[in-house]
């Protein structure tokens, strides 16, 4: 198979880019559309009727997945704006008390240093 680069002249046909696997058709003969670092390839029409019949059930089968998967991905979200919030309160009321708790075991350890210190000097 000859390897085509973008920009470049290419009778009418089907092309795929081997980077991005993208199918390009070419109705007239002219350039390819995309910049000169791009690879192409030509596929021949034959390959193209026999698969096309292969992506064709693949699509029919995997179908039902692909709209299983968005559900369960547009579920998640919203469960996710519907917890967010309330998680986010709940930390806001538990959080004062435990800083509370921590500046009293700070200032206790702090009184036992001083008390300690004075202890050492006498």
């Amino acid at each position: 198979m000859t390897t085509y680069t973008g920009t470049q002249d290419v009778d009418p046909g089907l092309y795929v880019n081997t980077g991005s696997l993208r199918l390009t058709s070419v109705e007239r003969r002219g350039a390819l559309p995309a910049g000169a670092n791009e690879q192409y390839r030509r596929v021949p029409m034959l390959v193209m009727l026999l698969l096309a019949p292969l992506l064709g059930l693949a699509f029919v089968i995997f179908l039902p997945f692909i709209g299983f998967a968005v559900m369960l991905r547009l579920l998640g979200e919203k469960m996710w704006h519907l917890v967010a919030p309330a998680a986010g309160r709940a930390i806001a009321i538990v959080t004062p008390a435990a800083r509370v708790r921590l500046a009293r075991t700070d200032d206790e350890e702090m009184r036992a240093r001083d008390a300690a210190n004075r202890t050492d000097r006498k």
